[in-house]
C-alpha cells in the first residue's frame, strides 16, 4: 500500500505543477490577445430606424468594446444575435424576415456583417371573435383592449 500512496501523491503533485503552469501567466488573456470586431448590418438602409431599434438590441454591436477570448466565443455571440433580432423582427410583424451573417476571420478587426432581409410587415386588418357558448355577451373592441387601425 505505501507504493500505491506514492504513486498517488505523485501523480496528483504532477498534476498540480501542470496546471498552476497553465494559470501562472493569469487566466484571462490581455486585450490585446482577445478577438477584436466591428459589425456591419446590411439590407435595412431604407429603414434607419428598424436599423437603430436592431442596433440598441444586437449584442454583437453593445458588447464590442468587451471582445471575446477566441474566434468561437464570437460564432457563439453572433448565433445569440441571429435569435434575438429574429425575435424582434417578429414582434414587429416580420414574419418572414431572413438573416444572412458573414464572418471575416482574415480581417482586421475581424468583420461580422449581418445581412438582413426584414421580408413583409405582417398586420392585423380585422379579426373576427366568435364565443363557444350560447348567450354570450357582445363585448367592444376597447373593453378588450383591441383597435384596428
Amino acid at each position: 500500500m505505501p507504493r500505491l500512496s506514492q504513486r498517488v501523491i505523485s501523480i496528483c503533485l504532477a498534476a498540480s505543477v501542470v496546471w498552476a503552469a497553465g494559470h501562472a501567466t493569469g487566466a484571462e488573456p490581455d486585450k490585446d490577445q482577445r478577438v477584436r470586431y466591428e459589425v456591419e448590418i446590411t439590407g435595412l438602409e431604407e429603414d434607419s430606424d428598424l436599423k437603430d431599434k436592431i442596433e440598441d438590441r444586437s449584442k454583437l454591436v453593445g458588447d464590442k468594446d468587451d471582445p471575446p477570448h477566441s474566434i468561437f466565443v464570437l460564432e457563439d455571440r453572433i448565433k445569440d444575435d441571429r435569435g434575438r433580432i429574429r425575435k424582434f423582427l417578429r414582434s414587429e410583424g416580420y414574419y418572414a424576415g431572413k438573416i444572412e451573417t458573414q464572418l471575416e476571420e482574415t480581417a482586421k478587426p475581424v468583420k461580422v456583417i449581418l445581412k438582413i432581409d426584414r421580408g413583409p410587415a405582417y398586420k392585423l386588418t380585422a379579426y373576427k371573435i366568435e364565443w363557444r357558448r350560447p348567450g354570450a355577451p357582445d363585448v367592444p373592441l376597447d373593453k378588450l383592449g383591441l383597435k384596428i387601425d
